[in-house]
């Protein structure tokens, strides 16, 4: 009876475990999306490439950014057909093993300096690109996904569609830099924040994920991001 007994548990002890193994969530895929219109891509573009690179070394650093692993980082721009030809890059970052050789990082850099060699667009296609984010985060099971948009916000496809796509689960970090247009006309720039975030909401971004700073300011406080998205993955 005893020995029957002490079975059970066992068999209960190891169905739990693999209970919570298949529970447990693993990775984050980050995705830097780059507006590459002529409002944007001039000035903002280049010091936004730069400001991504200093943010992939801390989210990618052991000590200091977000320790969950493995973690994919992609690179795409949001130009006017986002959906089909939208440049698109990513590289693989794996918890390193004291055993391992090679201490090296994966590097971004490869993947910015095409975005930055970039030609500019003649549009900016933000439905197109939220669908191409969308389907490039399809992985299931992970710890965090996180969508850091850069652009003026300001969308002006001729023929505009709309996609359906699901970004639930999905936490947006916004650099902005508003254009020539939206300075000279007062209340376009609000008009353009408050469409993206209800096209965000509608497709699934709960609110309180949802992160907007100028360009300017955040490139003092870059950290700022990386609290955003480790806040936000752990509250998902």
């Amino acid at each position: 009876m005893i020995k029957s007994c002490v079975k059970n548990q066992l068999i209960l002890l190891l169905l739990s475990l693999l209970t919570f193994s298949c529970a447990t969530k693993n990775g984050i895929s980050l995705i830097y999306l780059f507006d590459t219109s002529g409002s944007f891509h001039k000035e903002a573009l280049p010091n936004s490439v730069v400001l991504a690179e200093k943010l992939f070394y801390e989210i990618s650093s052991e000590k200091e950014g977000i320790a969950v692993y493995p973690q994919i980082h992609q690179v795409g721009s949001i130009d006017e057909q986002s959906v089909k030809i939208g440049f698109n890059c990513n590289i693989t970052i794996d918890q390193k093993n004291i055993f391992d050789k090679d201490k090296s990082n994966p590097d971004l850099s490869n993947c910015l300096d095409e975005i930055e060699k970039s030609k500019r667009s003649q549009y900016t296609d933000l439905e197109g690109a939220l669908l191409t984010a969308s389907q490039s985060m399809e992985t299931g099971n992970l710890y965090g996904k996180g969508l850091l948009l850069f652009s003026d916000l300001h969308e002006d496809v001729p023929n505009p569609k709309s996609f359906n796509y699901d970004l639930s689960g999905v936490s947006v970090f916004v650099v902005y830099e508003m254009s020539k247009q939206q300075i000279n006309q007062p209340g376009l720039f609000e008009k353009d924040q408050s469409s993206l975030i209800k096209r965000l909401t509608d497709h699934g971004v709960k609110a309180q994920d949802i992160m907007f700073r100028n360009l300017k300011s955040i490139d003092t406080s870059p950290n700022e991001i990386v609290s955003f998205f480790r806040k936000s993955f752990r509250n998902n």
